[in-house]
């Protein structure tokens, strides 16, 4: 429930991946590309 919740501030641009906590951070990034918000930089 946090993952999306943190995903979608990111989204609507009210906040920065940088500002969400270190716990949750690979979760939402994980969301953000499944999503196809951003690109996975691993690939």
């Amino acid at each position: 429930m946090l993952v999306r919740l943190y995903a979608g501030e990111i989204i609507l641009g009210k906040i920065q991946l940088e500002n969400v906590p270190n716990g949750l951070r690979p979760r939402v990034t994980a969301y953000l590309v499944e999503m196809g918000y951003i690109e996975d930089a691993a690939q």
